[in-house]
């Protein structure tokens, strides 16, 4: 409608599906945006604080951390495919926003310009509402505001297992340190 050349989404809801996406789009290019377990399950908790599909799921942490492998199983099913792709880190993207952006903007053989690397004029029209937006609704990228670590230590020992086990099991490939 806004007569696009190029589209992107970020929700997560395709993390299962990408395998599919490239068989039925096989021109398509995949940039995989990693991020550290912890820090997506804080996420996924401020985010269930306020009215959210998040606050009415059970079996959360669990939920999340199956996505994490699945989204690994399907990245590899698209190398094995040949399909395109391109990785990052979002703990790198906040840090290093206009380099990060450069190296996508390279992938994508598209031009690069500063104005990529600022949420400055963005169009935020897709994004819903809620406070766990804010931060993506303001006009820099930041890594994060101070706020405490809220993720109970049963859950972080949980995920800290989780990504012993998934360490362990690629020989030390992933996920890669943070």
């Amino acid at each position: 409608q806004k007569g696009a050349r190029i589209w992107g989404d970020k929700v997560v809801n395709f993390y299962d599906s990408l395998a599919s996406l490239s068989n039925f789009f096989p021109e398509a290019r995949f940039v995989i945006i990693w991020r550290e377990p912890a820090a997506v399950f804080r996420s996924i908790m401020r985010a269930a604080q306020g009215r959210s599909w998040f606050a009415q799921r059970t079996g959360m942490s669990f939920r999340f951390l199956m996505a994490h492998r699945d989204l690994k199983e399907q990245r590899d099913r698209l190398i094995r495919q040949g399909a395109r792709l391109h990785e990052i880190h979002y703990e790198l993207l906040v840090k290093d926003p206009e380099g990060t952006m450069a190296g996508i903007c390279k992938f994508l053989e598209l031009p690069f310009f500063s104005g990529l690397a600022s949420l400055d004029g963005a169009d935020q029209s897709a994004i819903s509402e809620g406070a766990h937006h804010a931060m993506v609704k303001g006009g820099k990228i930041v890594s994060s505001l101070e706020r405490p670590d809220i993720v109970p230590p049963h859950v972080k020992r949980k995920i800290d297992r989780y990504v012993s086990l998934w360490q362990e099991q690629t020989g030390g490939q992933w996920p890669v340190a943070w």
